[in-house]
């Protein structure tokens, strides 16, 4: 079982399996490895207050260990108070999968969005200029994205990515760049993150299984 790659302190994101659009996340820590099966993890905190999973209830939970981001599935077992701190105990009734992670994996999408890129010139002041595209895929090292924007392989631009509730404001240099001159959009690029940070690469892993996630369970009803 991947349990072997989770250490105490690691993060986790917890989610119910039977997942629905107004369903929520919650962000928690390992507390502890009880078994080979069982993890002791802080109870999630919300807005202040203290949320208390259901007992018996199915959750996903990504854990964001050194060794990448694995998935299980659990069980809430019991709660428990120690030393002063509110804890669950989850049973992973899963054996575990890793989730690829950074530019491995590229998630294709349609995700309309804002670019901006500083236009060089001989005054002091640089002039930002805004323009708008869409993104045609994305992972955890870059995207790709298409607009009518004439831009230049190695321009720096900053991209505003909206992945549902998150927005990440990343920096990027253009790898690559085509042109499709009877398309909508004329130019596509491929862009490469300037260093993004760990969190943010994180975040955007996780809405790639998240969305992967949604696809596996309308392909199976």
């Amino acid at each position: 079982m991947l349990i072997n790659s989770v250490k105490i302190g690691d993060r986790l994101e917890i989610c119910s399996i039977n997942k629905t659009e107004n369903d929520k996340k919650y962000k928690s820590q390992v507390e502890d490895i009880i078994d080979k099966d069982k993890l002791l993890i802080h109870m999630p905190i919300s807005y202040g207050q203290i949320i208390k999973l259901q007992e018996g209830t199915a959750y996903s939970v990504l854990v964001f260990t050194g060794a990448g981001i694995v998935t299980f599935d659990t069980k809430v077992m019991e709660h428990k108070v120690e030393d002063g701190f509110n804890l669950s105990v989850l049973m992973l009734t899963s054996s575990g999968e890793r989730v690829q992670r950074r530019e491995f994996f590229r998630f294709v999408c349609l995700i309309p969005t804002k670019f901006s890129v500083q236009e060089k010139n001989d005054s002091v002041d640089n002039k930002v200029r805004t323009f708008e595209g869409i993104i045609k895929d994305i992972g955890g090292g870059g995207l790709k994205f298409v607009s009518n924007e004439p831009l230049a392989e190695n321009d720096k631009i900053k991209v505003a990515i909206i992945l549902n509730t998150e927005v990440i404001i990343a920096d990027g240099k253009i790898l690559q760049k085509q042109f499709f001159p009877k398309s909508n959009y004329k130019f596509q690029y491929r862009v490469e993150f300037i260093g993004i940070q760990k969190t943010e690469q994180d975040v955007i892993v996780q809405y790639i299984f998240e969305q992967q996630r949604k696809i596996l369970q309308k392909t199976k009803i």
